[in-house]
């Protein structure tokens, strides 16, 4: 179980109290703080995140991006494995989506998708 946090990374409060999350919704969180963070971005663990390198360039690479995807998730621990990554990049918004499933170590099904700003 852990904190709930809305699509800005803030926590979530009702009726003046923390609110948490937990399962599959858990993970999928998890996930997406992993590839919301710059590899190198957070002091306390310097290679958490995603390459956004690899993520921020010109001629986006889909093979390249889609490793990148699959080693940040990798760092997931509650991930057993991921099933698929579908990468999308919107020219006219410069945003990267990104949709994944994975399994959980639990055998539970964790789909979820991911916005960035390219």
């Amino acid at each position: 179980m852990n904190f709930r946090l809305d699509s800005t990374g803030d926590l979530i409060f009702a009726d003046g109290e923390l609110q948490m999350v937990s399962g599959p919704e858990e993970i999928a969180q998890a996930a997406r703080v992993v590839l919301g963070t710059n590899l190198d971005e957070w002091f306390l663990d310097p290679d958490a995140g995603t390459n956004y390198d690899v993520l921020l360039q010109k001629q986006p690479n889909e093979e390249a991006i889609r490793e990148t995807v699959y080693s940040a998730l990798e760092q997931v621990e509650q991930i057993q494995k991921v099933d698929s990554i579908d990468i999308r990049f919107d020219k006219e918004t410069r945003m990267l989506h990104i949709f994944f499933t994975a399994v959980a170590v639990n055998g539970e099904k964790v789909e979820s998708e991911v916005s960035l700003d390219a």
